[in-house]
């Protein structure tokens, strides 16, 4: 994690000390003052990158003392160096040396700055990542090379990326912990909202890990009971960093509208995924022994004949497909499998779609 430092001192209460670090021009002088240590090296940092455009090496950090010199001093006897340090009376880190600007000359220009490190970059990034967080990695790289004017290569500007999100809005660990805090806020806010758990047995005591979570809100639970008695339940790729998917069970209400019914996350689609998501359907969103919905699902067909659900249940497996009904005047003109097939059109790209009936045997 990189703690978001800005490259300036404009935050020090004006009075004695006015000399600051302004990101406009990008000037260095001493007797500039900085609230902390970080501040003064983004600041030194900013100056090197995008005014300077020279590298630089640290020569001495102390908790209350740092020093800098230009990188090739060695090679080329510049005199550029930099000191701050931490001054008692003031509470602030104050340049007490300062030689500038360079007089080494490079024998080639680089495209890239050995400054232009991971936390700068993500610091940079930061406000595009709170406004976008799906902002894509292809505009990183020219975004930072119109702010710096230096270019970075693609696993580097990745791995900002990935700084700045984490900073941001936490890691996947991170995210995993406090999903049960989440789960619960959402059912305080939301009450009758309903949420299931799976976790695992791990080898330490007093610790489980995330299997499965379901939750249903209570709104659109209710809602069912007005609707048609069809499901459709489909799953997704998450895209994370452990592969998790995401399950969904939706239906049509009176206005031919989705209507969202319940949503599971769960490591990987299978039968057991499959088996508990539609037990915890039929646990809270049909509680009585004599409901009976049509499932639609684009599911492998033997993955529905597999899943059994949590009480005895009589099925009828219907496979159509969008020509079979077309050319077939006895489907056609049903007006169950026309709420159906009308459905799937407008929902599933599948050309085969399967429905099971499912209800209580006697």
């Amino acid at each position: 994690m990189h703690p978001e430092v800005p490259a300036d001192s404009i935050d020090i209460p004006t009075g004695a000390w006015g000399n600051f670090y302004d990101l406009n021009t990008g000037e260095l002088a001493i007797g500039m003052v900085f609230k902390s240590k970080d501040h003064l090296k983004a600041s030194v940092q900013d100056f090197s990158v995008r005014f300077a455009r020279w590298e630089y090496r640290v020569v001495e950090s102390k908790p209350k003392l740092w020093k800098v010199a230009c990188k090739y001093d060695q090679q080329t006897g510049c005199s550029w160096m930099l000191r701050g340090i931490f001054q008692p009376n003031m509470g602030l880190f104050k340049i007490t040396k300062y030689t500038g600007p360079h007089t080494c000359l490079m024998n080639e220009i680089s495209v890239e700055h050995g400054n232009l490190g991971k936390s700068m970059i993500a610091t940079h990034l930061l406000g595009m990542v709170r406004q976008d967080p799906a902002y894509d990695i292809k505009y990183v790289q020219q975004n930072v090379k119109d702010r710096f004017g230096f270019e970075i290569s693609y696993h580097k500007a990745w791995q900002y990326l990935k700084a700045a999100r984490e900073q941001v809005y936490g890691t996947w660990e991170s995210s995993v912990k406090k999903l049960p805090r989440f789960m619960a806020f959402l059912q305080k806010l939301n009450p009758g909202t309903i949420v299931e758990w799976l976790n695992l047995e791990t080898d330490r005591p007093g610790v489980q890990m995330l299997h499965y979570v379901f939750w249903a809100f209570r709104p659109f639970i209710e809602g069912f009971r007005s609707c048609r008695n069809i499901i459709s339940v489909d799953g997704t790729h998450l895209y994370t960093k452990y592969k998790h998917k995401l399950l969904v069970a939706v239906t049509l209400d009176a206005n031919q509208q989705v209507l969202p019914l319940a949503f599971a996350l769960v490591d990987e689609e299978s039968l057991a995924s499959w088996r508990w998501f539609l037990q915890m359907l039929a646990k809270h969103l049909l509680p009585n022994d004599d409901d009976r919905v049509c499932l639609i699902s684009d599911r492998h067909s033997g993955l529905i004949e597999k899943v059994i659900m949590s009480r005895p249940i009589a099925r009828f497996l219907a496979r159509v497909s969008l020509s079979d009904w077309i050319s077939s005047p006895e489907l056609s003109q049903s007006s169950t499998s026309c709420s159906i097939l009308l459905y799937c059109h407008k929902n599933i790209t599948l050309q085969r779609y399967a429905c099971e009936i499912y209800g209580t045997t006697t």
